[in-house]
């Protein structure tokens, strides 16, 4: 069954203009149309959607779920580097 999906091709690289195709490998058949490409061609919902789709996958890995006191954890992470501009922290 063949499935259309939009995308931009620029400087060798395949812009999916909504979610990619779920699949690891499959044959395709690309039709070029001729034009300027702008980017109003991208649709608003599109990158809101992605946004919020990536938005759910951090909500799900949790990557914070073993810090239990964030100011502390904070203050270690920031005291591992001297500040731009600074000779000491």
């Amino acid at each position: 069954m063949l499935q259309t999906y939009e995308a931009i091709y620029e400087h060798g690289t395949v812009r999916w203009l909504e979610a990619p195709p779920a699949m690891d490998e499959a044959r395709l058949l690309v039709t070029v149309l001729s034009g300027t490409v702008t980017t109003s061609a991208v649709p608003e919902t599109a990158h809101g959607n992605n946004l919020a789709d990536a938005l759910k996958a951090a909500v799900l890995l949790n990557p914070y779920r073993d810090v239990a006191d964030a100011v502390a954890w904070q203050r270690e992470v920031r005291s591992d580097r001297i500040l731009p501009g600074r000779d000491s922290v």
